[in-house]
């Protein structure tokens, strides 16, 4: 059984990450709260006890990479139309690409204001031109989500 909190349904707005300032005391707690229901689930309630390794049994993935796969999902979406939205409102494709990228790969507009670097738009693309070419071909959502859980963590 899969418990999904409050959190999660608004989590792909948050930010980009732990880099995000705005965000983080939040990202914290929340992890903190996954951490705890750890313990629970397991009854282990011992501080010799390893949470990770709690996590890892348990195959649950951070809040924080759950976060990125859900904004990848959105991309996914927009990007194939899902979603009403016209991309090229907010991202340019690469104009040109390299043989470390694939042909979806975007243009990450450059700022030192940290609300734009951390917002949907430019923090996800950085994670979207990360990706194996493979995952960005995936013919449908659920597929491209399945190639993301089986993937390695995206890092940015």
């Amino acid at each position: 059984m899969v418990i999904v909190t409050h959190e999660s349904y608004g989590s792909i707005l948050v930010g980009t990450g732990k880099q995000d300032p705005c965000t983080k005391s939040c990202i914290d707690k929340m992890e903190m709260a996954q951490r705890r229901a750890a313990r629970y689930v397991l009854h282990r309630y011992h501080n010799t006890s390893s949470v990770g390794k709690m996590l890892d049994t348990l195959q649950w993935r951070s809040l924080e990479e759950r976060r990125k796969q859900q904004r990848l999902a959105m991309l996914y979406k927009i990007q194939h139309g899902q979603v009403a939205l016209d991309i090229s409102d907010y991202l340019k494709p690469a104009s040109r690409i390299s043989r470390h990228s694939h042909e979806l790969t975007f243009q990450v507009p450059s700022t030192s204001v940290d609300y734009i670097k951390f917002s949907f738009f430019p923090g996800t693309a950085r994670d979207w031109n990360l990706l194996p070419s493979d995952m960005i071909k995936a013919p449908s959502l659920t597929s491209f989500r399945a190639r993301l859980q089986k993937g390695a963590p995206i890092e940015a």
